[in-house]
């Protein structure tokens, strides 16, 4: 969040905080609709706006710096396992696909209000995703091409190659 802010996630069941660097942390409020659900992935840009992602299919987000989670509904049922927010309004989660093999990825233009089904990608299992200041996206456990404008996903051939993300 902020060198001093800190957030992770603790026990894969909820969210900690520190505000001296790590030296102290503290439980945060317990996540709306979380209850029994496996937290993956945190993501914060700047000191409030944060999301989180977990199995089945959970999304939450704060504006807050963590103090409050807001539940956001994804267009499938996944387990989520990364999130990576380009600026405060675009934003990207992959996870496994719950049933069959392969993950998918989700894109949203409007900080999680609405998520879009961007692509299923067959027997691949994106674990996270990373996006660059310049555009170029980086998927663990395989690499996506982005036809720029059709936020079309795409397989790529040579792992750790980048590839520019729709504006």
């Amino acid at each position: 969040v902020s060198p001093s802010r800190l957030a992770v996630i603790s026990n894969k069941t909820a969210i900690a905080t520190s505000e001296d660097g790590g030296c102290s942390w503290r439980k945060a409020p317990s996540l709306t609709g979380q209850d029994r659900v496996r937290l993956n992935d945190l993501f914060f840009l700047g000191p409030n706006h944060g999301w989180v992602v977990g199995d089945n299919g959970y999304i939450a987000m704060t504006s807050d710096g963590g103090l409050r989670w807001r539940v956001q509904t994804a267009a499938v049922a996944a387990h989520f396992t990364g999130v990576h927010f380009v600026d405060p309004l675009s934003g990207y989660v992959v996870g496994r696909r719950t049933s069959g093999f392969g993950s998918v990825v989700l894109h949203t233009s409007n900080a999680g209000e609405s998520w879009e089904l961007q692509q299923t990608i067959e027997n691949d299992l994106l674990e996270d995703l990373y996006v660059g200041e310049s555009g170029d996206a980086w998927a663990a456990g395989g690499v996506l091409d982005v036809t720029k404008g059709q936020r079309v996903f795409r397989k790529k051939a040579a792992a750790g190659a980048t590839v520019p993300l729709p504006q």
